[in-house]
């Protein structure tokens, strides 16, 4: 199979993946949240913090399946046990410092809550070689199964217990069930085992790339998470609520919107790396799309944020409002940050992008601790600000430390920004003159719509042949699907 169709049906599988996994656990946080209201589901969000990194190390850790190509069973399984020390490692460290993260927030009740989300690492342990493996092979139909089927059973599992009035206690449940039960789909579903070998000598080795890898990530989730450490600390868990819902938000578009393109990057950059002329045909391809994908959605969800959050949310999250609209602003150059991560990744040059982002992020960190007592509002304004000067400088890195300009590929953006404004204008023309329903549903709906077809119209005039190209693209991958989910369908 070429690299473009593994591409294609990696898009395909990783958007039902995505889809279906943000589809899903978003009915459960919606429900949740509007039943727990911001205090209770930010002291929650505490725990998440430290889940959220250990996730973020695992999602990483196994990098040298692809970049160092490691298929042998010693290399695998030294892999493997590495990552099950790295679990347990994490387990006794929640465990250790459950009580005096209680006490750095002055909430007993995390004490309890940290316990139980300890048994997380030890599961992510398990499950991350395997979902190495079929990552390394494109095979997402199998993470797409597994994330579904996780995630439809944590949720069940969360709501049968939210309704029985355990409260916080069903996030818990939900994130434990979620993960035991995408281990038992994983290996289910993989050819490989593990085997009682371990090779002490490469072991640092297959590691290096992971942890330069996770090392960058956890960089980035420290410049995502601290703000929230910043508000348990300073100000009150409803601050930390409000946070925590814009976090959670701009996290499902993400994943939804760009996070298909972005997962099959790696892997396909893997693969062609030595062909530079491939590389920035592919890129430029990926920044067109992700641009008409991102930028719309974008300007929609800041410009109507006032309406939605109350709907779904409740009323008392509607001051979480301005908070929401100030981080979907760092939603726009996400999906351009996460290429040029995947860029250094698949050349194995991580060490230049790690100094130059943990440079940038100790600065962002100390201005939002400057921030932070100037409220919630201040504190979010400065985190986006410093995440849009990132795409700027990562971009000049990329061309120094590799030879790849994208500055031109940006350049194809303005089209597509003119016509998203063009969007949000339509919309608050709308707003302002009351063109539309007293009932909020239908008034959501129709301004989706009406945003739609403003944006679709205007960038017909400047795109129609790449429109044409696309629909008959997605024709051609539609008919041919079933072969690629064929070939999908072979096992690591």
């Amino acid at each position: 199979m070429s690299i473009r169709k593994k591409m294609a049906s990696g898009v395909f599988w990783s958007f039902v993946e995505k889809g279906g996994n943000q589809l899903a656990s978003f009915i459960v946080f919606t429900f949740i949240a509007r039943l727990l209201g911001p205090e209770e589901y930010g002291l929650i969000s505490l725990c998440y913090i430290y889940t959220g990194l250990v996730t973020t190390f695992f999602y990483c850790v196994t990098d040298g399946v692809v970049s160092l190509k490691i298929s042998d069973d010693r290399g695998l399984s030294t892999l493997f046990w590495s990552c099950v020390g790295f679990g347990v490692f994490f387990a006794l460290a929640g465990n250790l410092l459950a009580y005096p993260i209680a006490l750095l927030f002055h909430q007993p009740r995390l004490a309890g809550f940290m316990m139980w989300f300890s048994i997380v690492p030890v599961l992510l342990g398990f499950s991350a070689l395997p979902a190495a493996l079929f990552g390394a092979a494109m095979n997402f139909r199998i993470t797409a199964i597994r994330t579904l089927v996780a995630t439809i059973a944590g949720g069940i599992v969360g709501i049968i217990l939210a309704l029985r009035g355990m409260g916080a206690m069903a996030m818990v449940a939900q994130q434990i069930t979620l993960c035991f039960v995408a281990n038992i789909v994983l290996w289910l579903s993989s050819s490989w085992k593990p085997r009682l070998l371990f090779d002490r000598g490469q072991a640092r080795k297959y590691l290096m790339p992971g942890l330069k890898s996770a090392g960058v990530n956890l960089v980035t989730y420290a410049q995502d998470q601290l703000p929230r450490v910043f508000l348990g600390i300073f100000l009150t868990p409803v601050d930390v609520g409000f946070y925590a819902l814009a976090n959670r938000v701009g996290g499902a578009l993400r994943e939804i919107i760009f996070a298909p393109l972005s997962a099959v990057v790696f892997p396909a950059l893997s693969l062609i790396k030595e062909n530079k002329g491939e590389q920035e045909k592919i890129l430029s391809e990926l920044i067109l799309i992700l641009g008409i994908l991102v930028l719309p959605v974008v300007a929609g969800a800041i410009i109507l944020a006032p309406l939605y959050v109350p709907l779904f949310f409740g009323e008392s999250w509607r001051q979480a409002t301005p908070v929401l609209q100030l981080f979907l602003l760092s939603v726009s150059v996400s999906p351009f940050l996460t290429i040029l991560q995947s860029i250094f990744r698949a050349h194995n040059a991580m060490g230049s992008f790690f100094k130059a982002h943990a440079s940038l992020v100790c600065i962002s960190l100390l201005a939002s601790l400057f921030a932070v007592s100037q409220g919630v509002v201040a504190m979010t304004a400065c985190y986006v600000f410093f995440l849009l000067l990132s795409l700027p400088l990562y971009t000049l890195l990329l061309k120094i430390q590799l030879r790849l300009s994208l500055w031109r590929d940006y350049a194809k953006l303005w089209p597509v920004l003119l016509a998203a404004l063009t969007m949000a204008g339509g919309i608050i023309f709308l707003q302002k003159y009351q063109l539309i329903n007293e009932k909020q549903w239908v008034n959501l709906v129709f301004l989706v719509l009406a945003g739609g077809a403003i944006y679709s119209s205007v960038l017909i005039v400047f795109f129609r042949k790449k429109m044409m190209f696309l629909v008959a693209e997605a024709k051609r991958f539609a008919r041919q699907r079933r072969f690629a989910v064929k070939a999908d369908g072979e096992m690591p």
